[in-house]
């Protein structure tokens, strides 16, 4: 199966294309340092993502190695989605991307207290905030919001009833009408429709007039009761991942430290305490207990997919007769397959078409799931973007 047991954590990547939301890592003794003369171009760039990040996290306890967590990232495409909007871009001249900072920007990101969260890094920091320089003036056609200048954001809406492109518009101030939070002035988010502050520690949280979301607190809080808290320091009582400080997860109703190899689990999504390139390995799915173990080889027992190394998938798996599967090598094309077997039979860029896999299908190409579609796409009819996106990069 595609399911899996393990949180699906991880460090934030390249700004602007998607981030991986997770935590920072110890500082002071430098890890994966650049060289300060900065990265010749944007592939560069993404190409070290999933380096400095995975320093990172190995120093704060988050993977269990710099290996596996790099294999974590390419399995699920970080490089791909780095580049994915922002190249066509700076081919475009819509962007720049400036190399230095960007060396900068991965070199803090490496370097990060464990107890910062590395998304706010590419808001608070220059040069994260700065590698790509937007080159759309306000009132021009774009994108995406890195084409805009830092102080502007891109009206851009993806789907049937979206605008695409849409055009560079002044980020705004507190109250007015926004629908996300890149549209909001540097320290706001949208709220209930609204502009407005993160709320401080002691204030309501609750939620607004018309809505059950509650608030948002100030980075290093949650909403507790409708009121902003500090996160619980080790050993403090959970019911969420959220109202641990980082890097703490909660897990078996306590904030407490992620588990590395051979460490016991609980299966459950707030206990499968693994480290974020493990997964949670139990005899049977009531078993309730298990063990954390890296990814499987060919021939190993498994229940997902998630548990298999990278190119393979669980073949087998009985979730009625309570029975493993066993990791076997993803098939290439050509080669026959189960259609809707809730497994990733076929390898990377190939789907299972009438028992057969076959390539992935490009943009505007009809479907009928979105599994048809290359990644970054998704089936309306035929394979469309997830996001405005240049239809002639």
């Amino acid at each position: 199966m595609a399911g899996g047991t393990g949180r699906a954590g991880g460090s934030g990547t390249a700004g602007g294309t998607g981030t991986a939301g997770g935590t920072g890592t110890a500082g002071g003794s430098g890890t994966a340092g650049g060289s300060g003369a900065g990265y010749a171009n944007i592939d560069a760039f993404c190409a070290d993502v999933p380096a400095k990040a995975c320093a990172n996290l190995f120093r704060c306890g988050q993977t269990d190695s710099v290996a596996g967590c790099i294999a974590f990232y390419t399995r699920y495409d970080v490089v791909g989605s780095c580049t994915f909007q922002s190249k066509p871009a700076i081919a475009d001249g819509r962007i720049t991307f400036d190399g230095a900072a960007g060396q900068r920007c991965l070199d803090a990101v490496a370097n990060l207290a464990c107890t910062v969260n590395t998304n706010d890094v590419f808001v608070t920091n220059p040069d994260c905030a700065g590698y790509l320089v937007g080159a759309v003036a306000n009132g021009s056609a774009c994108y995406f919001d890195e084409e805009c200048a830092s102080t502007s954001y891109c009206s851009a809406s993806s789907g049937s009833n979206g605008t695409c492109p849409g055009s560079c518009q002044p980020r705004k101030a507190t109250g007015a009408t926004a629908t996300r939070d890149a549209e909001c002035q540097a320290g706001l988010y949208a709220y209930a429709g609204a502009c407005r502050a993160p709320v401080a520690q002691g204030g309501s949280c609750a939620a607004g007039s018309g809505t059950t979301t509650l608030q948002t607190c100030v980075s290093g809080d949650y909403c507790s009761a409708n009121f902003c808290v500090a996160r619980k320091a080790a050993g403090g009582s959970c019911t969420a991942d959220g109202e641990c400080a980082i890097p703490n997860v909660c897990t078996n109703g306590a904030c407490g430290s992620l588990v590395g190899v051979n460490g016991g689990c609980a299966f459950g999504t707030l206990s499968a305490n693994c480290k974020y390139d493990l997964s949670c390995d139990f005899a049977s799915l009531t078993a309730g207990t298990g063990t954390c173990k890296g990814p499987l080889s060919a021939g190993t027992a498994c229940w997902f997919d998630s548990q298999c190394a990278d190119g393979l998938f669980c073949s087998g798996a009985n979730f009625t007769n309570m029975t493993k599967g066993t990791c076997a090598i993803q098939k290439t094309a050509g080669q026959t397959c189960t259609i809707n077997s809730g497994v990733t039979e076929c390898a990377k860029n190939l789907y299972c078409n009438a028992g057969i896999c076959a390539s992935k299908k490009q943009l505007g190409i009809s479907c009928t799931a979105t599994s048809e579609c290359v990644d970054h796409l998704f089936c309306s009819t035929t394979c469309q973007p997830q996001s405005c996106f240049d239809p002639t990069p």
